[in-house]
């Protein structure tokens, strides 16, 4: 059985569009994936236009893969700092999503690897969100190869997520993540998202993360997102992407 606590295979937040919400759940539940998204964040002008709006969609969809599999749902969308947004509306917003029973709430970090840009103000509404037994809340970095092990380390510090999405590309220098917190997790974006790597090569790259941070602080994800590709590719993908995780970290994970 999956932990519903540590969600080592970890969907992307994006996915291929879909009509059919239910369909999809069932689909991410049947390859196994430790955790279900509808594959739709909430984009930055989403957001802007109306803050209500958005957040309501993602409450819908979250109730719609809620009644249509038993299963951790994440959600995902971007930080209300970057976008000059009224934090505290925003801080209740996301706290509601969390209320509603969301699992995962991803939030779009990548802009801050930029030094010049201060995260103290998304530090500050993150750190008042109800974190209930079982939640987790995330912060997608974009790629690893973007980031110094120091911007790292600040950034993370100030924003006090649990989980920390990092794209890997072949040849990332694999220490900086001992920059992390050291309570919280790095899942590692080493899916290829066409299906073009070979599992062995995944699980030798995961081997070199656990050299630098405890395998019990590890999870899986695809780099970057789903949307671009084909169902059956997606479908093929998110399979892999369970399948590695239960070669690595066992069934009871």
């Amino acid at each position: 059985m999956a932990d519903t606590f540590v969600y080592r295979a970890d969907p992307p937040a994006r996915l291929a569009a879909s009509e059919d919400l239910s369909a999809l759940a069932r689909m991410q539940q049947e390859a196994g994936l430790d955790v279900v998204t509808p594959g739709s964040p909430v984009t930055e002008d989403e957001l802007r236009r109306s803050p209500h709006d958005a957040i309501a969609r993602l409450s819908a969809e979250l109730g719609a893969v809620r009644s249509a599999v038993p299963a951790p749902v994440k959600l995902a969308l971007p930080l209300p700092g970057l976008l000059g947004l009224d934090p505290m509306l925003l801080q209740g917003l996301m706290g509601n999503l969390i209320d509603e029973g969301t699992r995962i709430l991803q939030l779009h970090a990548a802009a801050y690897a930029d030094p010049d840009r201060d995260p103290s103000d998304d530090g500050f509404v993150l750190s008042g969100l109800p974190r209930p037994e079982g939640f987790r809340l995330a912060v997608d970095l974009g790629a690893l190869a973007d980031w110094s092990a120091d911007r790292l380390a600040v950034v993370t510090a100030e924003l006090g997520a649990d989980r920390h999405v990092l794209a890997i590309g072949p040849d990332d220098d694999l220490s900086r993540l001992s920059a992390l917190p050291g309570d919280s997790m790095a899942v590692l974006g080493l899916i290829d998202p066409a299906g073009g790597e070979e599992t062995d090569a995944i699980l030798t790259r995961i081997d070199a993360a656990a050299a630098v941070l405890d395998e019990d602080r590890l999870a899986l994800t695809v780099r970057g997102g789903l949307d671009g590709q084909a169902a059956d590719t997606q479908a093929r993908v998110l399979r892999q992407l369970a399948d590695v995780a239960v070669r690595f970290w066992g069934f009871a994970m």
